[in-house]
């Protein structure tokens, strides 16, 4: 789970590894901590050291130690989580449309492809093209499909190198996730997906900054305007019953 420390200050080293782990979402609002005897065998160091970076992780606000039986450290909910929450809240109310939020989402998502071309390492590639391999022998099966669509955008967005990207990428792939994953309905769009990954994947492949953001702003105008003729065609005011309609195809 933890990697091997080298050398910068130690305890520095264990915050920013956990850090991240919480920024790319690998450790989650509400998840438990290994025990501070596991965390030091598998970062190979003093369990003082794990404990003063945990104290300085709550000291941050990011975890919370809890006492009992049940108790340890945790990862705290974050304003990120909240303000995620909150955007469902008012799609759900009305407030936002599923549009605004894919408008939004293919704003992020073509800066991120782009980002994420030009500063991606070739490990990180070779996660994208794991990730596309995958796809491309199981995409007729939905239930995998959704979850390695999800896990192809959120390494994208790790991938660009900006943390505030990848932060914002998750608030709103969190925020209306649920409801794109009903427009994978037939083995059509999800050929059509798997072609767009191939296209993205391959302006990687050739460090295109330019052809990267092209193949998102593709990929993501295509669902937009799949969710604007079924809005169209369906002639239903409000959004959130368009997702149950396509619940029960």
């Amino acid at each position: 789970m933890f990697r091997p420390i080298k050398s910068q200050r130690i305890v520095d080293t264990i915050f920013n590894q956990i850090m991240d782990m919480i920024i790319q979402q690998k450790l989650k609002s509400g998840d438990k901590l290994p025990p501070e005897r596991i965390i030091a065998e598998e970062m190979q160091c003093s369990r003082s050291a794990v404990r003063e970076a945990l104290k300085m992780l709550e000291h941050s606000g990011v975890v919370q130690t809890i006492q009992g039986a049940q108790g340890g450290c945790f990862v705290k909910e974050s304003n990120l989580d909240g303000v995620a929450s909150s955007i469902t809240l008012l799609y759900k109310l009305g407030q936002v449309s599923m549009m605004e939020l894919i408008e939004v989402r293919k704003i992020l998502e073509v800066t991120t492809a782009g980002k994420a071309a030009k500063r991606m390492t070739p490990n990180e590639l070779n996660q994208i093209k794991e990730n596309v391999c995958q796809l491309q022998k199981s995409y007729k099966d939905k239930a995998f499909m959704i979850q390695n669509n999800r896990e192809f955008h959120r390494l994208i967005a790790q991938f660009s190198g900006n943390t505030m990207l990848l932060l914002l990428m998750n608030t709103i792939l969190d925020s209306i996730d649920h409801s794109v994953e009903q427009l994978i309905t037939t083995d059509e769009n999800r050929e059509k997906v798997l072609r767009s990954h191939m296209r993205i994947l391959d302006a990687f492949e050739r460090r295109d900054e330019q052809l990267a953001m092209e193949a998102m702003e593709q990929h993501i105008g295509g669902m937009e305007k799949n969710v604007e003729n079924m809005i169209k065609g369906l002639k239903v005011k409000d959004e959130v019953n368009i997702i149950e309609t396509v619940k029960k195809i």
